[in-house]
């Protein structure tokens, strides 16, 4: 298993911390795959409810930071590729929560109950869980779930004209700044400590700074505020600079506001050397150039590196002409040579004693690119420079196709993606684009010793239909560290996807099958000619369930689909048919739950809710059944009286209570259980007026 902290061996996390995370994830993971009585599920949460417990005799609470890939503990974020932490870090994240604090005092069943709250996926519900607000994520004693909660997203709306355009860019452009606004919102919120449901009374940068300043010794707060910094830094590395436009000024100013004490502490709390080395380099694509040079010079205090006094002056001074009104020529190439050279200058941290000959020559290629010549600069020029110079005029040389070969034959080719996406539309781009973007190219993205899901991504949309083959074929792979991406992108891809995912359903194996029809049920509107009925007889009770649940989402289907379910041999399956039938049983149902329930093939649990399904099913021989069941000939006076007390006992009687209570023979069963002295059983009665 690969390490679960970025960055160097001594930035590795303690061993109890490591295990914890991963006893963590661990439950989380089976609480959602396997139902609540399951023996495995059961021993994972004893297990971290054990390791939780040591810790915590040591420690008042364990704080967990959440960013979108990655947590963040005692200051080290967790590695991306770790597959049981990264799917952890973005259930979390899907359902909008930023942290969580334990802290002692904690019992078994609160931890469990919490496991299987965060184990939901965030498809199932309504809304994420960190919308729900503070009665469900502050309902536990010792456990604490910190929301993301994006709202008054026009505080930072700055282009409402534009909400108005149409068209696919202008739709793209909307989504940006609403992604934008989100990390701004919930960052101002967790920097000012508000709650979802309360006001924020600024998201002035200079407000949020000074609230972040005001925060000491608080690692759930740090870590929730350094969660979103993680996440900005990385949309603005991403994102045009036309939709991020407004949360770039914001985070400038907000960097630019704060103490430098409060920056450092923030740095180190990000991670290691990896990590501040990444967050830096989104700095350098994404933030003004006076918060760039800010957030290298904490960076290298953080990291114990030394910037000298000259350095620092002839950067303020690129920075200066940096600032000059946009599109002026020194403006432009100040910018572009600023951001160059910080990236080169972090670059060079990872040497322990860089040699002073070469600092210098850092320092002199600094004044030289920014005095010499077009001419000059150009016999010199970096690869990435030729080629952006020769796409903004078209013209395609020798040398020019040198390098561009050279450079798409590197094992990341995202720096070249984005030099040609970016640059203007011209036959030239477009042959560009066209070699790099392949089929071959996103396999071979995919098959990756560590996949590159995001450079995938983005070749996977550009692709559209001929990338749903190769998408669909990573459900067939029995390694399923890529079957969560691969189901989000073909849902992202549904207007190509839905009738090929049709198709290759048929003969998948089912392991892809599972995962297929689950994608079909996101699509919302089913592909022509698809119907989920002939998979409810499938070997697989995995394609069994999802069929069911297919089947459950139209009318026309629900009432086969409960009684296929009910007639299944996986609990699971069991479980979703008997939470529709308590609704509604059809009558055809109505043997089945009988047959079930009387060879005790099912869970106790299970038997009683069929009990009370059976009870609303409106059948008066389900309702004569119960009834039988629930009394016995004394063995002496030969008089009825009510069976040993059970939670099916209870069932029946809560049932009968409720939708027969006028009938003789649930009279017959009500009767006896007023006169009985169990206070359990009296209540189950009086709970609807029978008693």
């Amino acid at each position: 298993m690969s390490s679960i902290a970025t960055g160097s061996a001594d930035a590795t996390l303690p061993q109890d911390r490591a295990d914890l995370l991963i006893e963590l994830a661990v439950a989380v993971h089976k609480n959602a795959i396997y139902p609540g009585t399951h023996p495995l599920l059961i021993a994972a949460v004893d297990n971290l409810a054990r390791k939780l417990a040591a810790f915590l005799e040591h420690s008042p609470a364990l704080s967990i930071g959440v960013a979108r890939r990655q947590l963040i503990i005692e200051g080290v974020a967790t590695d991306e590729a770790h597959p049981l932490l990264r799917d952890f870090a973005v259930r979390l994240h899907r359902h909008q929560i930023g942290a969580m604090r334990f802290t002692r005092g904690l019992e078994k069943s609160e931890l469990a109950e919490v496991l299987a709250t965060v184990a939901i996926d965030v498809g199932r519900v309504e809304v994420p869980l960190g919308l729900m607000g503070p009665e469900v994520l502050q309902r536990w004693q010792n456990v604490r779930l910190f929301p993301l909660t994006f709202d008054q997203l026009e505080l930072i709306d700055d282009e409402p004209a534009e909400a108005l355009a149409d068209g696919e860019d202008a739709r793209e452009s909307r989504d940006a700044r609403t992604r934008a606004a989100q990390l701004w919102i919930g960052l101002a919120r967790a920097a000012l400590a508000r709650e979802a449901t309360a006001d924020l009374p600024s998201t002035d940068p200079e407000t949020v700074a000074r609230a972040i300043d005001s925060h000491q010794n608080d690692s759930a707060y740090d870590q929730v505020v350094v969660g979103y910094m993680l996440q900005i830094a990385d949309e603005l590395s991403t994102d045009d600079k036309r939709a991020s436009s407004p949360l770039r000024d914001r985070v400038s100013r907000l960097v630019r506001q704060m103490e430098p004490r409060t920056l450092q502490r923030l740095l180190a709390m990000g991670g290691d050397a990896t990590q501040r080395f990444q967050f830096a380099v989104n700095a350098t694509h994404g933030l003004t150039v006076d918060a760039v040079i800010d957030v290298v010079r904490a960076a290298a205090d953080v990291s114990g590196q030394t910037i000298s006094t000259s350095l620092v002056r002839m950067l303020s001074k690129l920075a200066a002409h940096a600032e000059q009104p946009t599109g002026s020529v020194l403006q432009s190439r100040s910018d572009a040579e600023l951001r160059d050279q910080v990236r080169r200058l972090i670059s060079s941290w990872e040497l322990a004693d860089p040699n002073p000959d070469d600092y210098t020559a850092a320092l002199d290629s600094i004044s030289r690119h920014t005095t010499q010549s077009e001419g000059d600069a150009a016999a010199g020029a970096d690869p990435e420079r030729l080629l952006q110079l020769a796409l903004e005029v078209a013209t395609i040389g020798p040398n020019v196709e040198k390098v561009f070969a050279q450079m798409i034959a590197r094992p990341d080719i995202t720096p070249v993606l984005d030099l040609v996406e970016g640059a203007p539309a011209s036959p030239a781009r477009e042959m560009m684009l066209d070699r790099i973007v392949t089929t071959n190219r996103l396999v071979d993205v995919l098959h990756s010793e560590t996949p590159n899901t995001k450079l995938g991504e983005r070749l996977a949309l550009r692709l559209g239909l001929v990338a749903v083959d190769p998408v669909i074929n990573l459900l067939e792979d029995e390694e399923e560290r890529l079957h969560g991406w691969a189901c989000e992108m073909l849902v992202r891809l549904a207007d190509v996807s839905r009738p090929r995912v049709v198709e290759r359903l048929v003969d998948a194996p089912v392991q892809a099958q599972r995962q297929l029809l689950h994608v079909i049920d996101r699509l919302g509107d089913w592909p022509e000619g698809f119907c989920p009925e002939q998979y409810v007889t499938s070997a697989d009770a995995g394609v069994r369930r999802e069929a069911i649940k297919l089947m459950l989402r139209r009318d026309d289907m629900r009432d086969a689909a409960i009684v296929h379910g009910l007639d299944d041999q996986d609990d699971r399956t069991v479980g979703i048919a008997l939470a529709a039938a308590l609704k509604r049983c059809p009558l055809d149902a109505v043997p089945i739950l009988m047959r079930r329930i009387d060879n005790s093939t099912l869970s106790a649990e299970l038997r009683g809710r069929g009990i009370r399904a059976l009870a609303a099913s409106g059948s008066i021989d389900a309702m004569r059944w119960i009834a039988q069941r629930s009394i016995k000939k004394h063995w002496l006076r030969g008089t009825p009286v009510l069976r040993e007390k059970s939670p099916q006992l209870i069932s029946s009687i809560v049932g009968l209570a409720a939708h027969w209570s006028s009938a003789p023979e649930a009279a017959e069963v009500l009767a006896l259980v007023a006169k009985s002295k169990d206070a359990d059983l009296r209540s189950a009665a009086s709970r609807t007026g029978a008693v």
